[in-house]
């Protein structure tokens, strides 16, 4: 992934690895758990085998907070979310799911 200029600023002012970690995501990174998974998922690997490796990756809270970010409208409904909420308050539907 290319350092982009919001990571490079964020990087030279010192910002907490988390920051950076998140901003990251935003702007395309794929964290190692989210690739293990999708390894997974294509059945080139176990989830225990990602587990065992990745157990502590805290990429995909990262991502999971960028998806928020973007996310704004119910996949179901089309209501405007809020940013906070993880469900649809009107259908009930998650916000996110593969």
């Amino acid at each position: 992934m290319r350092v982009t200029e919001k990571l490079q600023k964020l990087i030279s002012e010192g910002a907490p690895t988390e920051h950076i970690k998140e901003a990251a995501v935003e702007e395309g990174m794929q964290t190692l758990l989210s690739y293990s998974l999708d390894l997974v998922r294509q059945g080139y690997t176990t989830l225990d085998e990602v587990e065992r490796v990745t157990f502590t990756d805290t990429g995909l809270e990262a991502e999971l907070k960028s998806r928020r970010k973007a996310s704004l409208t119910c996949s179901c409904c089309n209501a405007e979310l809020q940013q906070e909420w993880l469900d649809c308050p009107y259908c009930l539907t998650p916000r996110f799911h593969d």
